[in-house]
């Protein structure tokens, strides 16, 4: 599921565990203000059959409709390209949380804080790149893109230099294609690329 961003996977581990379960590990970890976690499935689904509608939902009726529509059988509907216009709106009104609150996540999951030993494990298994010469402690990062979204968490752990772990978090919406593309191409891939994030944003948001 976090290894190659396959939603299939993860909207089997969410029937598995459960929206609760995972709607209540979100809160202690100080996801307050998530908004309430859905199928995949069910949300591109509510692209084809009815974006509409979608986008005029609450995010608790957005969440319930997913859940439906994921049971449901397919549809006619669920075979009709969605242009891109249609595409930017729905995926804009999607399952929201604030870049602050993931920051403070990926904070505790590059400690393990909050988490069994066997769960950090397994984390860090997933997000962490392998180190290479140079590198300067371990980084492990999770992205993902929409039309006209690309979302991005990383951290830095375990720095050899002494200096403090690092966490950073972007979400960037309203994206032209171009600019999403060349920001996807950009996204660290190392300590020191997340170190200098910020900057590569600047420099690529400020093209034309």
């Amino acid at each position: 599921m976090i290894c190659f961003s396959d939603n299939a996977a993860a909207d089997y581990l969410l029937q598995r565990i459960r929206e609760e379960s995972v709607t209540t590990f979100g809160q202690e970890m100080g996801l307050t203000t998530q908004d309430p976690i859905l199928p995949a499935l069910g949300e591109f689904r509510a692209w084809h059959r009815a974006p509409d509608q979608w986008l005029t939902m609450s995010a608790a009726d957005r969440a319930r409709a997913a859940w439906q529509m994921a049971a449901s059988e397919a549809s006619p509907p669920d075979s009709v390209a969605v242009d891109d216009v249609t595409q930017q709106r729905c995926a804009a009104v999607g399952c929201q949380g604030t870049a602050t609150e993931w920051a403070r996540v990926m904070a505790k999951l590059a400690t393990g804080a909050g988490l069994p030993v066997a769960a950090g494990r397994i984390v860090r298994h997933a997000l962490e790149r392998p180190t290479a010469p140079g590198d300067d402690g371990r980084f492990g990062a999770k992205a993902g893109d929409l039309p006209g979204i690309l979302a991005f968490a990383g951290y830095v752990r375990a720095r050899t230099n002494g200096a403090p772990d690092v966490a950073v978090t972007m979400f960037l919406s309203g994206l032209q294609r171009d600019a999403r593309h060349r920001l996807a191409d950009r996204l660290p891939q190392t300590p020191s690329q997340l170190l200098e994030l910020s900057r590569v944003l600047a420099a690529v948001t400020s093209r034309p």
